[in-house]
């Protein structure tokens, strides 16, 4: 008769096995847990393994688990929990009374883990506490009871009890971490607009934390190339990074790359990492133009001691080549050759001014013509002392006078 009735459950118990793998509750195991979890064995029918009762606590609850193995489920579980193992609910003679218990669950279809929760708020902390933990399980074999290995009732029962010492639970020291630029060197381009530099909080982010960063003038400087630094960044509660831009200055000047560093110079509510600087580049953008160069159209000038159809005037022109931005200015000396100022030519020596865009520049020799046959005669010109500009070739001219007297 047994056998015929463990016959009928068998494909009973096969799908409560196959159903308890999708619809097992998930336990609310402790999230914060104190000290070690103690663990037993789970014995049915007072000698079969059938797995295992975890007591574990954390600072505000005692959780009671229960796990079968192998092809055996849970149906019922009954649980009590007692400061002294008197207290625990039994007969007079010590019997435990699992239908008493304070704790209890029905399961169908059957599980393989139950988690109970008992509320640790009025218990003194760091108590003993004992804990009956009795269930009922199921298998192809048929049905059994349970009890989580422990001490024995003093009645005739086999039922059992566990002695658990409450975990203490100290909260682990806040780690506010450490702060860091992570960055050691960053390029930009002259016309980018900004730089963004990340500041980066690790190894813990508890609390918060207040960083200062300052720029330092290397070979840029504050004012014409950047905006100058001068950050307070505030990381609150959890936060692991932050972003500072930091804008860029761009010009028209054509000039070699520039540096300026961002450090951080302070912090308060965490630490200050090693990489603590990050070395900024300006990378200039604006074209290299050739640089402006001032000489004379040519090196020979000549006239007829009479002059010409046109006169007796020479304009010598000077001309600016390269770039002509901005104001440029030279030096023009006039030295007397073989030819005598006053008496063979008039001239007045100076300074050529050239103006923002100005390229030609130009100055008048006067010929002064005479009765007297006598050789050709020259003039030496020449360009010194530049301003905004250098000297370009030719540099020097010569300005022949030429005789048209015949010789007696």
């Amino acid at each position: 008769m047994t056998n015929c009735k463990v016959d009928s459950l068998r494909p009973v118990i096969l799908i409560l096995i196959l159903l308890s793998v999708v619809l097992a509750p998930v336990a609310g195991r402790a999230q914060n847990n104190c000290g070690e979890i103690m663990e037993t064995a789970l014995i049915a029918g007072q000698n079969i393994p059938v797995g295992s009762v975890t007591i574990e606590n954390d600072e505000h609850n005692l959780y009671v688990t229960y796990q079968t193995d192998g092809n055996w489920l849970i149906t019922e579980t009954h649980l009590d929990v007692a400061l002294q193992p008197e207290d625990l609910k039994q007969t007079s003679k010590g019997n435990a009374v699992p239908g008493r218990f304070g704790y209890q669950s029905e399961h169908d279809p059957a599980v393989t883990t139950v988690t109970h929760t008992i509320d640790l708020t009025s218990w003194p902390p760091d108590s003993n506490i004992y804990v009956a933990a009795h269930c009922v399980v199921v298998s192809a074999s048929g049905s059994e009871t349970a009890w989580g290995e422990g001490l024995d009732f003093p009645g005739n029962n086999w039922a059992m009890y566990i002695a658990y010492a409450l975990q203490s639970c100290e909260l682990p020291p806040p780690d506010p971490g450490i702060i860091e630029l992570p960055q050691s060197e960053i390029e930009v381009q002259e016309d980018a607009v900004k730089i963004t530099l990340q500041l980066i909080r690790t190894s813990g982010s508890d609390g918060q934390a207040t960083v200062t960063l300052q720029s330092s003038d290397i070979t840029a400087t504050a004012g014409d190339d950047y905006e100058a630094v001068n950050n307070v960044v505030i990381f609150e509660d959890g936060e692991t990074e932050k972003s500072v831009e930091v804008y860029i200055l761009d010009d028209l000047q054509d000039e070699m790359d520039e540096l300026f560093t961002v450090q951080i110079s302070s912090v308060t509510g965490a630490q200050m990492g090693p990489n603590n600087t990050t070395t900024c580049t300006i990378i200039d953008d604006d074209a290299t133009q050739d640089p402006s160069t001032i000489s004379f159209v040519e090196d020979f000038f000549s006239m007829n001691e009479s002059g010409d159809e046109t006169g007796n005037i020479i304009h010598i022109n000077v001309v600016r080549q390269g770039s002509s931005d901005g104001q440029a200015s030279v030096e023009c000396f006039i030295m007397e050759g073989s030819a005598t100022l006053g008496i063979d030519f008039n001239a007045m020596p100076g300074v050529l001014v050239f103006e923002d865009g100005e390229t030609v520049k130009s100055f008048d020799i006067e010929i002064l013509d005479d009765t007297e046959s006598e050789p050709d005669e020259t003039i030496a010109l020449q360009l010194m002392n530049p301003v905004g500009a250098q000297i370009g070739s030719p540099s020097s001219a010569m300005v022949v006078i030429l005789d048209n007297d015949e010789l007696n």
